[in-house]
């Protein structure tokens, strides 16, 4: 069920449409499932949500404070701490805290690292550095018009989709799973 929701997510993505609470529902069936690095995964790519397309990094916080650091430190997943916890700087600098930010990158400098884990290291640091001297900004993404309709499976605002036992508009009479329509 997570695989599937985060595919949908992914797709949803690709397609320039939030992925709206699906994301941290396949986080929360990670969770159950004892799939730790696919949590981890899952719940950075939902704390990339929250900032690029929602805006909202009280929302990236939470996640990576309750359900994504917790589980680095519990499953001791050493070789996901720098990309994680190097993203919870971002968070912290998108939400104010310009010190905790410094800091955490400052404790992430003391591990030895091969080049694209220094240069990733680098480039998040730059970004820290962007956010608090106000160069980058979030923006919400505004969903294409009639989007969150198509999500849903809905058509445009008005109309609503026929029930397969019901009369086909072609004018046959027949019901619309009979229709030659279909």
């Amino acid at each position: 069920m997570a695989d599937c929701l985060n595919l949908w997510c992914h797709i949803a993505v690709s397609l320039d449409r939030p992925p709206l609470m699906r994301r941290l529902t396949a986080l929360k069936f990670y969770g159950l499932a004892y799939a730790a690095r696919s949590v981890v995964t899952t719940g950075l790519e939902a704390v990339d949500d929250f900032l690029v397309i929602m805006a909202q990094p009280g929302g990236a916080r939470k996640t990576m404070e309750q359900h994504v650091l917790p589980v680095v430190a519990e499953s001791q997943l050493t070789d996901m701490i720098l990309p994680t916890r190097s993203m919870y700087a971002i968070v912290l600098a998108w939400c104010g805290e310009f010190g905790m930010a410094r800091r955490e990158l400052a404790a992430l400098r003391e591990y030895a690292m091969d080049g694209p884990q220094s240069e990733m290291l680098k480039t998040r640091a730059k970004h820290v550095e962007a956010v608090i001297a106000g160069t980058v900004r979030l923006e919400r993404q505004v969903p294409p018009p009639g989007s969150l309709a198509k999500i849903l499976g809905r058509g445009p605002a008005g109309q609503r989709k026929l029930g397969r036992n019901e009369k086909c508009e072609c004018g046959s009479g027949l019901k619309y799973k009979n229709a030659a329509g279909m």
